[in-house]
């Protein structure tokens, strides 16, 4: 079982300054809380944690590709790895996922039909929901946002099953040698 944090990926750090700055951060947070209203604050502080999580992201991620599949310091011999010749058995096989196909007219079909069935229950839903009587127009509209809801997520779940699809059938094919 490997450890949390190996020796050569250090924990976060902070110090004093950067205990301060986050203070000052949540005390202008609360005024801007009670100036701004509830509903502009919790905007402000998801679009702060998304700024948060990307900049995280990419420092982890940028010092994780540093290490790469680099053994830990005290295993490294560098004159091992040099001295080795390179074979075919090194590589993993060549698939054909990267290869850029057409998703072919079943998935037309099955995204057509999904908008279809999309607006028939859309539009049944939308006129059980509305209490009062409903013009054409409405009922047009509704159908045809739920028909383009429906379109769009079926295209999305069967295109994504085929290529997921493809991808573990190629996965578990034996490789030719």
């Amino acid at each position: 079982m490997t450890p949390l944090n190996p020796p050569h990926v250090r924990p976060p750090r902070f110090g004093l300054k950067a205990l301060l700055w986050s203070v000052t951060l949540v005390a202008v947070s609360c005024a801007l809380f009670s100036y701004l209203g509830s509903h502009a604050m919790v905007l402000l502080v998801l679009l702060a944690l998304a700024i948060f999580a990307h900049v995280a992201g990419n420092a982890v991620g940028t010092r994780l590709r540093a290490l790469g599949d680099m053994p830990p310091p005290e295993q490294r011999n560098p004159s091992a790895d040099q001295d080795r010749k390179l074979v075919s058995s090194d590589f993993a096989p060549t698939t054909r996922l990267r290869q850029r196909s057409p998703l072919g007219r079943p998935i037309a079909f099955v995204t057509a039909a999904g908008a279809v069935l999309g607006g028939v229950l859309g539009g049944i839903l939308f006129v059980r929901m509305m209490g009062r009587p409903v013009t054409v127009s409405n009922i047009a509209l509704g159908v045809t946002a739920a028909a383009v809801l429906g379109g769009i997520w079926t295209f999305v779940a069967t295109s994504f099953l085929q290529v997921a699809g493809s991808a573990l059938w190629q996965a578990t094919k034996e490789p030719k040698r």
